[in-house]
């Protein structure tokens, strides 16, 4: 995690395991690693607004949503 002014950085990892259907792709029963960045702004206490960025495709190869690429 990293504050600086208004922004706040955070760096996290989603697992599990999927058990059940996902945009429309029936459960696989795979395990999932997805690293997961998010950036906050802070305004008078108050959360204004929120990005965040994680591989879809990577996401769909781990849950075998789609076939893994060989260009990696």
């Amino acid at each position: 995690m990293i504050s600086e002014g208004d922004k706040l950085v955070l760096r996290w990892t989603v697992q599990g395991t999927h058990t059940g259907e996902f945009l429309g792709i029936p459960a696989s029963n795979k395990q999932m690693r997805l690293p997961v960045t998010e950036i906050f702004r802070i305004a008078d206490g108050q959360l204004v607004e929120a990005w965040d960025q994680y591989d879809r495709l990577h996401l769909m190869e781990e849950i075998d949503g789609i076939p893994a690429s060989t260009a990696r």
